[in-house]
């Protein structure tokens, strides 16, 4: 079935070789582009349970690539191909060229076959035998007429023919220049799957990376824990620590304080005798 934009118009004087491997290539694409889109939601985790099938990112059916036929695409752009033809220059598709054939052929054998029966069979009376002949002459004079049908359609068409071979010369370069371009998308396809390739590679690298990363992260993450808890059972440690020096610090402090008050009394008392002594040294002084 051809697509609904129609293309410009063009004659197609390719090989069937040549027009086969270009139908291939443009099929090994198709596949090509149909697998990444697959590759896509299935990464992306767009499974529709109720049709059992990954979705792409507009909400369609995600085809899987390794249930394509590549034959069967194949077959699709020449069908497509063979329809332009058909609408542009009249070229026969090759399903009306088999269809064609198909009806000459049963023409042919019906022919033949009431020519064996007016040639075997035997008339019972002459009246039959006259009308049979007037038959065979009608077909014969019908025949005849559609011979020379023939012959001036195959005029037509040998004149048509040489129309086209004329158009043909002149697209002769173009088609040289869509057989360059072909060649050059052949290579920059191969260059494609190539880098593709390393794509992929770099991808399995990258995801082994992650990997390792996520597991050492998560070791480096138990040792700092570990090294929180040892951090958090310092910090009581030192916290009991300075409560017990607090407390240490007022024990002396309240020791000093004692001290300090009992070497105070005891000053007071020693100036208490000190002036007591030096009044009854003044009046021993004045008796003598």
């Amino acid at each position: 079935m051809a697509n609904n934009d129609e293309p410009i118009p063009w004659k197609d004087d390719r090989t069937e070789e040549q027009k086969y491997n270009y139908r291939k290539m443009l099929a090994e694409y198709k596949i090509i582009r149909i697998s990444r889109i697959f590759l896509e939601a299935r990464r992306a985790g767009r499974w529709d349970p109720k049709r059992e099938c990954y979705l792409d990112e507009y909400g369609n059916i995600a085809i899987d690539d390794k249930t394509l036929d590549i034959e069967a695409i194949i077959k699709e752009y020449k069908e497509d191909d063979e329809y332009w033809q058909h609408k542009w220059w009249g070229t026969p598709t090759e399903k009306m060229i088999e269809e064609e054939k198909e009806r000459k052929e049963k023409e042919e054998k019906e022919r033949k076959e009431e020519e064996e029966k007016k040639m075997n069979g035997k008339c019972s009376n002459c009246e039959k035998s006259e009308t049979d002949n007037v038959k065979f002459l009608k077909d014969m004079e019908s025949l005849t007429l559609e011979n020379k049908t023939l012959k001036i359609e195959k005029k037509a068409d040998d004149e048509q023919i040489l129309e086209l071979c004329l158009i043909c010369e002149k697209l002769k370069s173009e088609n040289d220049k869509l057989l360059k371009n072909i060649e050059s998308l052949s290579l920059e396809n191969k260059n494609f799957k190539k880098l593709e390739s390393d794509f992929k590679s770099r991808i399995k690298i990258l995801e082994n990376e992650r990997d390792i990363f996520g597991k050492n992260n998560l070791e480096k993450q138990s040792e700092i824990n570990s090294h929180l808890d040892k951090i958090i059972q310092l910090e009581h440690e030192a916290e009991d620590a300075r409560k017990k020096i607090v407390e240490f610090e007022n024990k002396i402090l309240k020791e000093k304080e004692k001290d300090f008050e009992s070497k105070r009394k005891s000053s007071e008392n020693e100036d208490f005798w000190i002036k007591l002594e030096n009044k009854n040294l003044k009046e021993n002084e004045i008796q003598f």
